[in-house]
């Protein structure tokens, strides 16, 4: 299914409809998404081939055209499909839940899940598991991000989001970003392989809506059964009385809502940034030695740290 016979610019279009299942289909060169779904409930994609499309697959929400129906996609599946030279994305879940994306090859195109600006009920991206997938060749693996915020400032919602055993390797070593979480809370990372990037390992808040910072933004589950350039990630919470050393082989570290912990004698590169302090007192930070990151070290609400 190409552009040359979608009159919807992609190549499958389904709005409101549910229970469908699409498999072993291609679809190729479409100049929206090689498969939108608006406001669609429990289809199944499977095996397919998206080569060349601007989205590989549009999880959307359908609003109507008087804005009082809003209808989220839900229930989702797609698995086992390949999916490559996306334009923008090879999957991109807006305003969604409850979806699932497994086992799926992509190449020169992204993971992106994001909110939309919008004062309608349902823009809210929850319990999206990202499994098993091996996203190669490229310059942005995976992006979730809270990219809005309602007409009286505050945030949508983003969370519940599982990233596990996948595969994110760099299109060109040294450039682009791997994981990015972005104004976003509740994420859990398990047993993910990041490599190769300028930042391979993103977390941040750009979105400060008041005098203070947004902590839940950084309260995540993350193992060190993750890896940046082959070294495991310490992403540690609610911990006291801990050190983090030379031994540990860290290639991020992460510290949030603990006290009296230290983290010393340690060599970080591509990573943004190599140390992070959140809400935490009595932190100590020794002989850190950073590389191609764009912060060495950031802290936001310390107490007595040094």
């Amino acid at each position: 299914i190409s552009a040359a016979n979608s009159a919807s610019g992609s190549g499958i279009y389904l709005n409101t409809s549910r229970n469908i299942a699409i498999r072993h289909t291609t679809a190729s060169g479409n100049d929206e998404s090689g498969v939108y779904l608006g406001g669609t409930k429990s289809a199944t994609l499977q095996n397919l081939s998206l080569i060349n499309n601007y989205d590989g697959v549009d999880f959307n929400q359908y609003t109507s055209s008087d804005l009082d129906r809003v209808v989220n996609s839900t229930g989702n599946k797609l698995i086992n499909s390949s999916i490559s030279k996306s334009e923008d994305s090879s999957v991109s879940l807006v305003n969604s839940q409850n979806n699932l994306i497994r086992g799926n090859q992509i190449s020169d195109a992204r993971i992106r899940v994001f909110s939309t600006d919008s004062d309608l009920v349902g823009n809210s991206i929850i319990n999206i598991s990202i499994l098993d997938n091996s996203i190669t060749n490229t310059s942005s693996g995976i992006l979730i991000q809270d990219s809005s915020s309602t007409s009286d400032g505050t945030p949508n919602d983003v969370r519940e989001i599982q990233l596990h055993n996948n595969t994110v390797d760099a299109a060109q070593r040294g450039n682009g970003n791997g994981v990015t979480l972005r104004d976003v809370t509740d994420i859990t990372l398990r047993n993910n392989s990041i490599s190769g990037f300028e930042e391979n390992l993103m977390i941040e808040e750009i979105q400060i809506n008041s005098a203070d910072h947004s902590l839940e933004y950084f309260r995540h589950d993350i193992d060190t059964s993750n890896t940046v350039n082959g070294d495991p990630i310490y992403y540690r919470r609610n911990i006291s009385d801990r050190t983090i050393a030379a031994d540990s082989d860290a290639g991020f570290v992460g510290i949030v809502d603990s006290e009296n912990v230290t983290a010393r004698d340690l060599t970080l590169s591509n990573v943004a940034p190599g140390v992070l302090l959140v809400g935490s007192q009595n932190v100590t930070v020794q002989n850190i030695s950073t590389q191609n990151t764009s912060r060495g070290v950031k802290g936001i609400s310390l107490d007595n740290s040094k």
